[in-house]
């Protein structure tokens, strides 16, 4: 029998009938729709049609209508509620009895998925935050649910809720339960929402109270849906008032007596830990004299305070796998290592390892400007693990907290922590709009009515951060900022909970400071972020596989959750809401940052600039794989500590090479020796330094694992630290090819000068010819004793002293030529050296 042959009969009216219906008047087939809700969607309610004489050949498709009592027999029942629970969607079943499979696309899985198990069921498909919002939106819409009903809906949340322990109680204005649900997931796990005509149950022991009402669901007074943790409710005008109030008080009592034996599982079922955080403060050192600038001894001081220096040895078994996991030339640049591991005694110390003495209940403590569902402000309170400081010789160091979650196992609260956690400087201040049509200059801060932080802290910052350790809390709250002294000589200006965590006036306040260390910030108003979290319901949502079109793709290849969820783009990025609103960036950009080699078995990591997250399952779930948790914490760690410390040498190389560069700029071919021989050294001082770094350092692989090789590439990668390689390689070389032209032209210069010196001596030792020629002559016997009687009186004094007036001028100008041209030579071998 054709498709022509149906009449179609629609049930009560949500978002998912909508859809039916556009279907079915796209097809062009019959259906008949009165409106109907769910108290009154029934067969019952088309009996008149069953009776018209050219309808006695048609097929009558009822979708989610009750009494099936009433059926005529020319009939099909789509429907999936009470005793047909289990079913897919009526949506769904739709789509197989037209044999339309394509229509099935991913805006009406969403529809279909919230039909049968609400906001769960479209998380678990993987749908954003935005979709299921929309959906729900939609359909409260296609349910009737007016403006006037949200505001309604919220006035009894506020007014008519009382709670009985974990389990909420409403009483509704009107019989529009939907947008009251929808407000109360994520912060109710049960409630009970009615009326004096009907009441509803949505929650996990939905079961529970589906025993109660046994008799009730055989005569369709009671109606139910949404799976385990879904809904059952008492049909509108089935029930008097008396009844519904009895049965709300029968509801309370079974639950409030399972409810201490429910808090006993969970207390037991608790987590040992929900995750973990690292935060590294990356930051580059020098000491004010020249002299000394980068020597680790002025770290000495710090031992004499809380700090102590701790070198690495392989006492713990722990200690082995992270060491056992590196090359050997890498561990030289990872570890201050004890004398028994030192393999290369000529390897000079390379770097300072400093760990902080803390008691054990020492926490690490956040305060957001937000409040929580109590109207209070929210706070999280971390256990401190150890805090360490890592010194290297070339003038950059990492100053790193480790910190344990055993309280917050929300997913929210993880976005939260991660953060708002690491922030460490005010990234903007919250100005007045009237400058921006005005002209006038902004005049925020001026005065006190308007606060320019206010803003920045509900959104980017946090109210404050302090470290409650050995009895002393290290608090900053950022209020430096409200004063422009403190941030118009450096817009960054180092937090309390990290400057006092040193002795007094070891960091440097002003350039001026003798003995102090400046600091400078790597990154900018934010510390790096390594983080684990287990939670099993949210990997397993995120491994789920789409296997169709889906908007937020450009294909209609299958994929994973993760590559579109929220959670995932925020947890990755270190964000608390989703910052890239193109979806198709969105998708390659999470593709690219994931790296998901073990997805099936629950785990994912991420990659960005700023973060290395790793998500697994829970903590108890794990199994003997808990030790992904330890690699985070010691492997992966040192791994991105070391790639932070290339980035911050990187650095480090391109402040000294843009400093190089201008004094190039403004050197003159005149200028003095010593100008010239100054600018030289340190050009070629900087070239030794980077090929150091280049061989010592930077190194483009640190493990034989093949996991660690791809996670390694990815960090660097997200730091764009082969580029970055390459373009300081570049301007490096320009530089000492400069030094290279300098020394040639000079050298050459000096080669002009010999050759000058050397024809001066030429023309001195010409004219010496001349008195030598004399005082040969002189000398000789050549002629006879009678042969001066030619003369009369032969004048001999009078030569004599002709020769004296002349040879010692004439020596005198053949010494100063000669110093003269030995200094010329030491010189041009200096050059050439």
């Amino acid at each position: 029998m054709g498709k022509n042959n149906y009449i179609f009969l629609l049930g009560g009216s949500d978002l998912e009938m909508t859809e039916i219906k556009r279907i079915l008047k796209r097809r062009k087939l019959s259906f008949e729709d009165r409106n109907l809700t769910w108290g009154n969607a029934s067969w019952e309610a088309y009996q008149d049609l069953y009776e018209f004489p050219e309808d006695r050949n048609k097929i009558f498709v009822g979708i989610e209508l009750q009494d099936k009592d009433s059926r005529p027999q020319n009939s099909i029942d789509i429907d999936h509620h009470g005793e047909l629970e289990g079913r897919n969607s009526a949506l769904e079943q739709l789509i197989d009895l037209l044999e339309i499979p394509e229509s099935f696309t991913w805006r009406r899985q969403l529809i279909a998925a919230n039909d049968t198990g609400y906001i769960p069921a479209m998380q678990k498909l993987g749908a954003s935050k935005e979709e299921i919002e929309k959906i729900r939106r939609l359909d409260r819409k296609a349910q009737g649910v007016s403006e006037q009903d949200e505001k309604l809906a919220e006035k009894a949340i506020r007014e008519n809720c009382t709670s009985y322990g974990g389990l909420k109680l409403i009483r509704a204005f009107n019989d529009k339960f939907s947008p009251i649900t929808d407000r109360l997931f994520g912060h109710s796990k049960q409630h009970i929402i009615y009326t004096e005509n009907e009441l509803t149950y949505f929650g996990k022991n939905r079961d529970k109270v589906a025993n109660l009402f046994q008799e009730e669901l055989e005569s369709e007074r009671v109606y139910l849906g949404g799976g385990t943790s879904g809904y059952i409710g008492l049909i509108n005008g089935q029930w008097s008032e008396e009844e519904i109030l009895s049965a709300r008080d029968e509801i309370i009592e079974l639950l409030t007596e399972e409810k201490s034996q429910e808090e006993e599982k969970e207390t037991t079922l608790k987590e040992e830990i929900y995750s973990h955080h690292i935060f590294l403060f990356p930051f580059k050192w020098r000491v004010n004299d020249d002299e000394s600038f980068f020597d680790l001894s002025h770290f000495n001081s710090l031992c004499s305070g809380k700090w102590e220096s701790s070198k690495f040895n392989l006492e713990g078994l722990d200690r082995f796998n992270e060491y056992n996991y590196f090359y050997e030339h890498v561990r030289e640049m990872l570890y201050e290592k004890e004398e028994s591991l030192v393999a290369n005694e000529s390897v000079s110390q390379f770097m300072r390892h400093f760990e902080y003495k803390i008691n054990t209940d020492s926490t690490y403590n956040v305060r957001l400007k937000k409040e929580g569902n109590d109207g209070k402000q929210i706070e999280y309170s971390l256990a401190i693990d150890t805090i360490i400081l890592n010194v290297y010789k070339m003038g950059t160091a990492v100053l790193s907290f480790h910190l344990r979650n055993h309280e917050y196992s929300n997913p929210e609260d993880i976005l939260n922590i991660n953060m708002y956690g690491r922030r460490v400087a005010v990234p903007f201040f919250d100005l007045k709009p009237v400058s921006i049509y005005s002209g006038v200059p902004d005049q925020s801060g001026e005065d006190n009515e308007h606060d320019i932080l206010k803003g920045t802290k509900l959104g980017e910052i946090p109210d404050a951060i302090w470290l409650n350790i050995d009895n002393r809390i290290l608090c900053d709250d950022f209020s430096s900022y409200r004063e422009k002294e403190n941030y118009q000589k450096n817009p960054f200006i180092l937090p309390s909970f990290i400057k006092n965590l040193f002795p007094k006036d070891f960091i440097a306040d002003q350039k001026s400071s003798k003995d102090s260390i400046t600091i400078s910030h790597v990154l900018d108003d934010r510390m790096h972020v390594i983080s684990w979290f287990g939670h099993t319901k949210t990997v397993n949502e995120l491994k789920v596989i789409k296997r169709d079109y889906s908007n937020d793709r450009k294909t209609d290849q299958p994929f994973y959750a993760f590559e579109t969820a929220d959670f995932w783009q925020n947890y990755v990025f270190v964000d608390t809401g989703v910052m890239q609103t193109n979806r198709f960036i969105r998708h390659t950009q999470l593709e690219a940052k994931t790296y998901s080699r073990f997805i099936e078995y629950g785990t994912l990591y991420g990659v960005s600039r700023y973060s290395f997250v790793m998500l697994t399952k829970n903590f108890s779930d794990l199994g003997n794989f808990n030790y992904l948790v330890r690699h985070l914490q010691s492997m992966y760690y040192k791994m991105v500590e070391l790639c932070l410390l290339q980035r911050a040498t990187i650095l480090q190389f391109s402040d000294e090479t843009a400093l190089l560069a201008q004094k190039v700029l403004t050197y003159h071919k005149d200028h003095d020796t010593a100008h010239t021989n100054s600018l030289s050294d340190r050009i070629t001082e900087l070239y030794r330094r980077y090929i150091f770094f280049v061989n010592r350092i930077y190194f483009r692989e640190v493990t034989t694992q093949e996991q660690g090789i791809e996670l390694y590439d990815m960090i660097q990668k997200s730091m764009r630290l082969p580029q970055e390689v390459k373009n300081l390689d570049e301007e490096i070389r320009e530089l000492n090819a400069f030094v290279e032209m300098e020394n040639s032209r000079r050298s050459a210069k000096e080669q002009e000068k010999l050759a000058k010196d050397g024809h001066r001596l030429t023309i001195i030792a010409t004219a010496f010819l001349i008195p030598t020629l004399i005082a040969g002559i002189a000398g000789m016997n050549t002629f006879p004793p009678l042969a001066w009687k030619i003369t009369e009186t032969p004048n001999m004094p009078l030569v004599y002293s002709a020769i004296a007036a002349v040879v010692p001028g004439l020596l005198f100008l053949l010494v100063r030529w000669i110093v003269k041209l030995i200094l010329r030579r030491k010189k041009f071998k200096k050059i050439k050296k």
